[in-house]
């Protein structure tokens, strides 16, 4: 008898059957998170575990995704071999239930859930066969309902909240400025026009530097971006706030964004780095509005384990692979290290921020922004196709290679692996010409952002301050990236501010003043430091005449590192005991380690002193 002439399910049946299975998989996966991060803490919720902040619906819509990708092609032969058709969906949902489950056992190999799964379905695949035309179609609707709901409750409670925490404002204060703090991601001082860099790299900061006061000397609390950040948002030093990639900042200390917002002020956050930058670390508490990673379909994948080990790092390798073909090294820009996504760049942050900031306006309230740009992170591919500003660029697949993997030198795993001995001088100047190159394209955008506030009339009325949260290594004391010393390619950040008739114009402060001052200054120039909650003094001093020499004072607790500035000397200590001192006065570069000189004996033991008692001095 031909198979058309047997009554077997048709094709609505098939696609219940497998997207059925698809939702009722998803949510388990679901429960299984949610229940993983109940009882696993922070390291639950961080580090290579972090997910979308959308993962509600998103988990569900992963595997929806999968399954019904899969199930398109019995879903199609139900057309013309019925039986056939639905004897392979059976099988297909059978194996693909127990090892969409099994790939999020961390630890299982993909093969061993592979051969675990083919066993599952051979004993289910029967069951499913002949019982699963009656039940699928019932279960759908009920799935799909709870989907729905999750997806309702995952953008339904951003809403809620900020329209609550909109409503609870008081009024603001009179005459209060606006606040844009911009955050130059993993950006070194010395690569910069207004800083003597040899390359005019960016001629929008000098213009802005000309515009207000320029601190030569700025100096970061941490070589990475999260103890940076949160230092600059609490006032505290790394060491108090206790954050790590497994460990966010907590509620001990408020946050600027708190305070302002507790006088009047709409809080916005917009962050292109996905991973440190993200709610789930801290950061984005005292937002009323805080977009860290926007939808993408990577991330839809990377919400669910299937998608996360198998079809994330199948979808990158086939755009590596096209991309490959096409002799075009510049259309993909890679992502970070534990999701395949896409980069937000400068001009989505800065289109994103002026919609908030117009909705902000028609509310007549001052806002405070917060702005993380990532576009001078590597790998150092500024966004978009366009020619290379600066020496050699990327001309070939290798030189592509070479930048995809650059961050590898910064392992903290082993740090022989990052000496100088496997880079090559080639390589070193490949990177550092494709990073002042994405300085240059970071400059355009600041010039079209400044543009806009003009054209907003909003630049007479908004203090405007630049800054990054660490530099970056190539090649100095034989190191790479960031986040591993205390040395100045990491430390030595830039730090402007413009604000008309209020910031002097043209001022250079040459005193090293440290970014742990910023909430306590941000407070100061809006009018509201009475009653201020952070430690430190308003830089605003420094234009007032006081040149009073501070320590400044910088740390890596996960290294056991610490560090001080006096003036224009420099003391590292290191977790093993090692001492390092240097005289930026005489040594710019720190190239000579003077900590055993008899001349210097007398500083190295005032600022050792300094750093051993550097918990009895934070405030």
């Amino acid at each position: 008898m031909d198979e058309k002439q047997v009554t077997s399910p048709g094709v609505r049946a098939v696609l219940a059957l497998v997207l059925s299975c698809a939702l009722a998989t998803g949510l388990l996966e679901l429960s299984g998170v949610l229940a993983w991060r109940a009882i696993g803490g922070v390291e639950a919720r961080l580090g290579k575990a972090l997910l979308h902040h959308h993962f509600l619906w998103m988990t569900p819509a992963s595997s929806f995704l999968i399954f019904g990708l899969a199930g398109l092609v019995p879903a199609l032969l139900s057309r013309f071999r019925p039986r056939t058709a639905w004897r392979i969906a059976s099988v297909l949902v059978s194996f693909l239930i127990p090892f969409t489950l099994l790939m999020t056992v961390r630890g299982l190999h993909p093969i061993a859930a592979l051969i675990f799964a083919a066993g599952v379905a051979r004993w289910l695949a029967p069951r499913v066969e002949a019982k699963g035309a009656r039940l699928a179609p019932r279960a759908f609707p009920a799935l799909l309902a709870v989907w729905l709901i999750l997806l309702a409750v995952s953008f339904g409670r951003d809403a809620l909240r900020q329209t609550a925490e909109a409503r609870r404002l008081p009024p603001p204060p009179p005459d209060a400025p606006n606040i844009v703090l911009i955050v130059l991601d993993t950006v070194r001082a010395d690569a910069l026009t207004p800083y003597g860099s040899a390359r005019d790299t960016t001629p929008t900061l000098a213009r802005l530097a000309a515009m207000g006061t320029l601190f030569q000397n700025a100096r970061s609390t941490a070589p990475w971006t999260l103890p940076s950040h949160a230092s600059m948002f609490t006032g505290r030093l790394p060491g108090e706030l206790g954050v790590s990639p497994t460990q966010p900042l907590d509620t001990t200390y408020p946050t600027v964004a708190e305070h302002l917002r507790s006088r009047g002020y709409a809080t916005g956050g917009f962050v292109s780095n996905f991973i440190f930058g993200v709610s789930e670390y801290g950061l984005g508490r005292g937002f009323t509005h805080y977009e860290d990673r926007p939808l993408s379909l990577e991330d839809l994948f990377g919400c669910a384990g299937i998608g996360r080990r198998i079809a994330a790092p199948a979808w990158d390798e086939t755009r590596w692979a096209w991309s490959r073909l096409k002799g075009d090294a510049t259309w993909y820009n890679p992502a970070d290290p534990y999701f395949v996504t896409h980069r937000q760049d400068a001009a989505e942050v800065r289109k994103s921020f002026l919609k908030w900031a117009d909705r902000a306006r028609k509310q007549q309230r001052p806002f405070f922004a917060f702005l993380n740009l990532l576009d001078a992170h590597a790998p150092y591919l500024p966004a978009g196709k366009r020619s290379a500003h600066f020496g050699r660029h990327i001309q070939c697949w290798a030189d592509y290679e070479i930048l995809r993997n650059w961050d590898e030198f910064r392992s903290r795993d082993n740090l022989q692996e990052r000496r100088t001995g496997l880079v090559s001088q080639e390589e070193r100047a490949l990177a550092r010409d494709c990073y002042d190159d994405c300085l240059a394209a970071l400059d355009k955008e600041l010039r079209r952002l400044i543009n806009d506030l003009a054209a907003r009339k909003l630049l007479q009325n908004t203090l405007i301050v630049v800054t990054s949260d660490h530099g970056e290594n190539f090649g100095e004391h034989e190191l790479y990236s960031h986040g591993i010393s205390l040395h100045r390619p990491e430390l030595d950040v830039p730090l402007l501010m413009v604000w008309p008739g209020h910031v002097p114009e043209g001022r250079v402060v040459t005193e090293p003043v440290s970014l742990r001052d910023l909430p306590v200054t941000l407070a100061d120039l809006a009018g509201q430091g009475q009653g201020t909650p952070f430690p430190g003094r308003s830089l605003a001093r420094r234009w007032h005449g006081d040149s009073t020499t501070d320590l400044v004072f910088s740390e890596l607790p996960e290294l056991g590192m610490r560090a001080v500035q006096e003036g224009t000397k420099v003391f590292i200590h290191y977790g093993n005991g090692t001492e390092q001192f240097y005289d930026h006065a005489l040594d710019p570069n720190e190239i000579w380690n003077i900590s055993d000189d008899q001349g210097a004996q007398y500083d190295v033991q005032r600022l050792r002193a300094a750093v051993n008692g550097l918990d009895s001095v934070r405030r």
